[in-house]
C-alpha cells in the first residue's frame, strides 16, 4: 500500500500518494474528483520538499487532513495501562515550589503599614 494522505475541503476530497517503489525514481500521485496527475521526481528529497510545500499550501487554503494510511502505530497507546512506576516528570521529584513573590498590590499594602 502506498503512503496516502487524504485532504478534504467542503466535501471535496484530494488524495495524495507517494510512490517510491521504483529504486531509480519516485512520484507523487494527486487525485481529485477522479482525475489523477502524476508528478515524477529524480530523488526522494526533491519529492519530500515539494510535498511539504504542497501540504502547507493546502492547509493555508482551507483543506484539512482527514486521514493518513497506512497506520504505522502498533497499538493505541492512549488506552494502554501505564506501569505504577511511570514517572513522566521525574526531574521535578523532591523540588519544593518556590514561594510566590508578592504582587504589586501586596507590596503597596506593606508599604502603607
Amino acid at each position: 500500500m502506498l503512503p496516502t494522505w487524504t485532504f478534504d475541503r467542503q466535501g471535496e476530497q484530494l488524495i495524495v500518494q507517494r510512490d517510491t517503489r521504483d529504486g531509480s525514481s519516485c512520484a507523487l500521485i494527486v487525485t481529485r474528483a477522479g482525475d489523477s496527475r502524476t508528478i515524477e521526481f529524480p530523488e526522494l528529497p526533491a519529492l519530500v520538499r515539494f510535498q511539504t510545500d504542497m501540504d502547507t499550501f493546502l492547509l493555508r487554503t482551507g483543506w484539512l487532513l482527514l486521514t493518513y494510511a497506512p497506520d504505522r502505530r502498533r497499538r493505541d497507546r492512549r488506552q494502554f495501562p501505564r506501569a505504577n512506576n511511570d514517572r513522566r516528570r521525574w526531574w521535578t521529584d523532591g523540588v519544593e515550589p518556590e514561594e510566590a513573590a508578592p504582587s504589586g498590590k501586596d507590596r503597596r499594602r506593606r508599604a502603607e503599614k
